[in-house]
């Protein structure tokens, strides 16, 4: 315990001692209450697991996704924000999970918009350099609302309007829509120790932000489905590609699976079906399956290929799957 007499003068150095006090005790609160008291901890295990296994592999994997508009950028950062959310939760800051909760789910939106084949890719690329500015959220989801796929999710369940919703809810805590979404409300006390704030949050609060985090993966994961339909059927990559698969684009049965465990149980059926009415998504099946499985020796040579790139070596070129076409 620090001797709050003794607290030296300097601001940010009082600032460190008192912030990492305890720092053990509440991440150890926060997994007990995790491991004892969160109903939706399968669930929970289940997203985090999608997000960190997962979620970049499904970015598309033609050249127009990964060389022409904004290749891997925007789903890594999805990852890195839903990440950034849970050690935020840790470190118990709590605003600073809902922003990064806004921020994933708003990145995930505007990966889905700068795909679209009638957006041009200049738009993209701009965007990409950080000369672009960020279309707006409302225009975005409009815009992907009409688009194919997406236009198949909002006749079916309103697509657009539950990301709307969740996404102005994120936004409430951000802005800080008056009592019941500030830091005060979301904490069972404030304490002011010699100019530094230091919270207690609710038991609640915990689940609160653990089920915004389940409800953004989910949507998130419904997103990426509608922007690569074909991720919806678990495709034999192990023994067509071994150890030199696609970049991205395709899923293995076990990805799938995982996938499905996240995806809402209202969305599923309908999100299979719009996977089996994509011609794209029906060409990548096509083309996975009439290749030839590799036989022992082609595994045995990936194999020492794959030894001799962890020694440095360059990585054996990808293949990429059928593309839509590009638009230069």
């Amino acid at each position: 315990m620090i001797d709050l007499t003794k607290l030296p003068d300097d601001h940010f150095e009082r600032r460190r001692l008192l912030l990492l006090d305890g720092l053990e005790d509440q991440a150890s609160s926060l997994c007990n209450y995790l491991a004892a008291h969160y109903p939706q901890r399968d669930l929970l295990q289940a997203c985090s697991e999608f997000v960190y296994l997962d979620l970049t592999d499904g970015c598309k994997g033609d050249a127009d996704s990964l060389v022409v508009r904004l290749g891997f950028f925007p789903w890594v950062e999805v990852e890195m924000e839903l990440g950034e959310c849970l050690n935020c939760l840790i470190l118990e800051r709590l605003k600073g999970t809902m922003d990064s909760l806004r921020r994933a789910l708003e990145l995930a939106v505007v990966a889905a918009y700068f795909s679209q084949a009638n957006v041009p890719s200049k738009e993209a690329r701009e965007w990409l350099a950080s000369r672009g500015n960020t279309p707006f959220f409302s225009k975005a989801i409009k815009h992907l609302a009409e688009a194919p796929g997406f236009c198949a999710a909002q006749s079916s369940w309103q697509w657009a309007d539950a990301v709307k919703k969740l996404y102005w809810n994120l936004c409430d805590y951000s802005h800080c829509k008056g009592l019941e979404f500030s830091l005060r409300a979301l904490s069972n006390g404030v304490a002011d120790v010699c100019g530094v704030s230091l919270l207690w949050p609710k038991s609640e609060t915990r689940g609160r932000i653990f089920d915004l985090y389940i409800e953004v993966v989910q949507q998130i994961a419904t997103i990426l489905v509608l922007y690569n339909p074909v991720l919806m059927i678990g495709l034999p990559v192990d023994e067509k590609f071994g150890l030199w698969g696609p970049a991205s684009g395709i899923f293995n049965a076990a990805q799938t699976a995982r996938l499905k465990r996240v995806l809402p149980a209202t969305y599923r059926d309908a999100l299979a079906q719009i996977a089996q009415n994509d011609n794209q998504a029906q060409s990548i099946c096509e083309w996975v399956k009439n290749m030839p499985d590799l036989s022992s020796e082609e595994l045995r040579t990936q194999a020492a290929e794959h030894a001799e790139l962890l020694k440095g070596l360059a990585t054996p070129p990808r293949q990429m799957p059928p593309s839509g076409g590009t638009d230069v």
